[in-house]
């Protein structure tokens, strides 16, 4: 933490509560370190992603003015609730946020005899029995609610290191106390979720060869000598919390560890990395360069910790936001800190990490506002948002390593994509309502052919995901339940237990769908035939509304047709910059938005390949330039004329991902340093299996052009008739026989929710949905009678 002189310190705002919802259920088992990983008891790899947390007035508001301050004057009450409401924000999935560990820290606002200001590095006035009161009362309450939010804590001595120290001297006495009564206090002891950063911010030590300094061996030795009693006391005491040991220049220097190793079992590396950092990291030259002399030695024999880091434009500091390190995100592998910072820690495969403090994600820190600064992509917030979301999607810690008693047949259904049949009824899950959002409901239909039945099947440590190839959400249990009747519906997908599944043969080529969370069944309610019969858990009893078909679709080939791609690594779409009708337009990928240039028109060459030509100037065709077959060829429009640069290959993934490779160089797309950023660029390069070069096929949705009516979605007895206005994007349902309420939805080509309303017109329905011109898919409800629409405004 960053030093600052606290004064005198005045009254508090109220806080305003809000409506939070937990990461649900989140486990903490105890973490332990093999090698150079943190893993989980299960031997999975583990990184987590967090936030540093200070408990006092200063870095609760009061450093931005007195009306700021969230609570002061040992507001025991008051502190507690502010955190508490901010661990409940970051940990709030269904606003975005997927934090699963904080850093702690016990300030010493808490820790000292109250006075005048002095700097946090002064231990002169370390009260001991104020650390024993305090951490009774504001520590060991945070540590229990960072447990129920599913947050690992990485608990920081009071205060930081003073510029020197030396083995024995005042500041190692004071340290050993500290840690001599945490590693004792049976609340924190061998606590699930616990673990230990020995000190913050060494800057230079008294080596074994008499002269001060922070890089050489005798200093490095002497930070063994340091550090090494610390461990040992703490494991004398029986705790066995892993260790996070930081290095010198303010936790920057790491090389002689690998020479003088700190011992004991449970032992990682803390580091500190900010933009300005080893002379300044400002690009991915620079940055993995440094890396590789400072800290990688490290991270060649123990697990990471980056416990502080944060960046954003210098405008932002000068405006008065909270933030140390001055540069941008930029683009991995070329300028900027950020998504260098995320690539170079990812490729290391071994790091975890935190931003500084709340305000580096929340406007001001405040538990109920906007992200901050602005949620500019090139301040910290903005990405970090997004990328801890996207590594919530992968592994997560668990204790249960063993499948639920009868599993044993899970083995034989391999992955793919599938539609999935009740036996019962023979009829398949549905995405009911063409349902995008998180919560949409499941219920069984009749077979109609639509993406919203189609479901991609994907096994990983024996157990399936089942993720819907139209929502591109996941099967998942509502509110985690276990009991009889729990509801069934797609979230976005998170890798935890809810939506893990047993697929267990039940004979005759059907399966039972056991969930590994609650060990129950999914089942069709009341054994229902029904159209729209909701699909619940259930307590496993043999029943055929238990027992499942799962249908290859297409055999997972990709056939003719239009369709969005979509990097699994960014989420972004592949993209014809500026919608580019000429020769040599680049390609890129931005954020999917529905439009022609996002869509690409899949032609057989006959030879087991694919001319790739963009909706929105079919002549053209995806070309590599000049033909070149070097690595990161650039990838463009030109003029279609049947070259094998112009040719692409299709081959599946896993988990419903495909990869495209050109004829003539065997490359395959991909998208430029792994980054996330709109307008990111595209080229090609050989296969290293990495995200950024595997993409989503979504098949846009089929129509009669001459009619408008889509005959195959269309499962409607009534007649239908859709009037459009290109001019002003409204449209016109005509009827003969809708009754009661109407349901209109209007949905992009990627099948994401842009407008709804009901309406009680009995005959003609005026639609302004305030469309732009493009194609758009229009979902009719009445009732049990569904029907849908192509609407073309281009």
């Amino acid at each position: 933490m960053k030093r600052n002189l606290r004064g005198i310190l005045i009254p508090l705002l109220l806080l305003l509560p809000g409506v939070l919802m937990a990461w649900p259920g989140m486990e903490t088992p105890t973490l332990k370190v093999e090698g150079r990983y943190l893993k989980d008891p299960c031997g999975n790899i583990i990184n987590l992603h967090g936030v540093g947390i200070t408990v006092s007035p200063w870095f609760n508001g009061c450093m931005f003015g007195s009306q700021y301050c969230r609570w002061d004057n040992y507001n025991v009450t008051g502190a507690l609730n502010y955190n508490k409401a901010i661990i409940d924000r970051l940990t709030n999935t269904g606003d975005g946020w997927f934090i699963n560990y904080i850093r702690l820290h016990i300030d010493p606002y808490w820790t000292n005899t109250p006075g005048a200001a002095i700097p946090e590095n002064n231990i002169s006035r370390f009260n001991f029995q104020r650390l024993v009161t305090y951490t009774d009362q504001v520590i060991v309450p945070l540590i229990n609610h960072a447990r129920s939010r599913g947050c690992y804590v990485v608990l920081r001595p009071p205060g930081v290191c003073p510029d020197r120290i030396a083995v024995n001297d005042a500041y190692h006495q004071y340290l050993m106390q500290v840690w001599g009564y945490l590693s004792k206090h049976p609340s924190i002891k061998n606590a699930n979720n616990v673990m230990f950063e020995i000190a913050n911010e060494p800057i230079e030590i008294l080596g074994t060869n008499g002269v001060w300094g922070s890089t050489g061996q005798a200093h490095f030795q002497a930070l063994k000598n340091f550090f090494q009693p610390i461990v040992n006391m703490i494991r004398n005491n029986g705790a066995n919390n892993i260790c996070w040991i930081p290095g010198t220049g303010w936790q920057s220097h790491y090389a002689g560890y690998a020479t003088y190793p700190i011992t004991g079992g449970n032992i990682g590396y803390a580091v500190h990395i900010y933009p300005g950092y080893w002379g300044g990291v400002h690009n991915y030259q620079a940055f993995k360069s440094a890396w590789d002399i400072n800290v990688k030695p490290a991270a060649d024999i123990a697990p990471i910790i980056i416990t502080e880091t944060d960046w954003a434009p210098q405008s932002y500091k000068d405006a008065g936001h909270y933030v140390w390190g001055i540069s941008t995100t930029g683009v991995a592998g070329g300028n900027g800190f950020g998504a260098n910072l995320k690539y170079i820690t990812d490729q290391s495969g071994n790091v975890s990490w935190n931003v500084l403090a709340p305000e580096n994600l929340l406007h001001m820190g405040d538990p109920n506002g906007g992200t901050a600064y602005g949620n500019n992509w090139e301040a910290c917030a903005a990405p970090v948002k997004q990328w801890f979301s996207q590594y919530a999607a992968s592994t997560l810690p668990t204790g249960n390593c063993s499948q639920p008693g009868g599993c044993s047949g899970t083995n034989n259904l391999p992955d793919g994509i599938y539609t999935i049949t009740a036996r019962h009824s023979s009829k398949n899950l549905d995405v009911y309502n063409l349902s995008t959002q998180a919560g949409g409901n499941i219920v069984q239909w009749s077979p109609t052919g639509h993406q919203n039945q189609q479901w991609i099947v994907t096994k990983s440590n024996g157990y399936f995901s089942i993720r819907s190839i139209y929502s591109d959400k996941c099967l998942d249990v509502e509110n985690w339940g276990t009991h009889d009747g729990a509801n069934i519906q797609q979230w976005d997908c998170n890798g935890m237990e809810v939506q893990q599944f047993c697929v267990q043969d039940a004979g005759n080529g059907y399966y039972s769908i056991i969930n590994r969370n609650s060990g129950k069944c999914v089942d069709i309610t009341n054994v229902s035939t029904a159209d729209g019969a909701n699909v619940q858990q259930y307590t496993c009893n043999g029943c055929t509304c238990q027992q499942f078909r799962f249908t290859p679709v297409a055999s997972n080939s990709i056939s003719e047709g239009t369709y969005t791609l979509i990097n699994r690594h960014s989420g972004q779409a592949l993209d014809a910059s500026g919608k580019g009708t000429t020769q040599g337009t680049n390609v890129a990928q931005w954020a999917a938005n529905g439009q022609t240039n996002q869509q690409w028109i899949f032609t057989s060459t006959g030879d087991g390949y694919f001319r790739i030509s963009p909706a929105h100037a079919p002549s053209l065709g995806l070309d590599v330039v000049e033909a070149s077959t070097a690595n990161g060829a650039n990838i463009q429009l030109w003029s279609y004329w049947g070259a094998d640069c112009q040719k692409w290959k299709i081959t599946e993934s896993d988990g419903g991902y495909y990869k495209i490779e050109a004829k003539h160089s065997g490359q395959l797309i991909e998208v430029v340093g792994a980054s996330t950023q709109n307008g990111a660029n595209v080229q090609q390069w050989p296969n290293n299996n990495h995200y950024c070069q595997q993409w989503a096929l979504q098949k846009l949705k089929s129509a009669s052009l001459e009619s408008g009516i889509d005959d195959e979605e269309c499962y409607d007895e009534s007649s239908l008739t859709l009037l459009t206005n290109r001019s002003d994007g409204s449209f016109t349902l005509e009827a003969d026989n809708l009754e009661g309420i109407t349901k209109v939805m209007v949905y992009d080509m990627q099948g994401r929710l842009l407008f709804a309303r009901s309406y009680t017109k009995p005959n003609r329905i005026e639609v302004n949905a305030n469309l732009q011109g493009g194609l758009y898919i229009v979902a009719v409800v009445n009732g049990e009678k569904r029907a849908s629409f192509k609407l073309d405004l281009r």
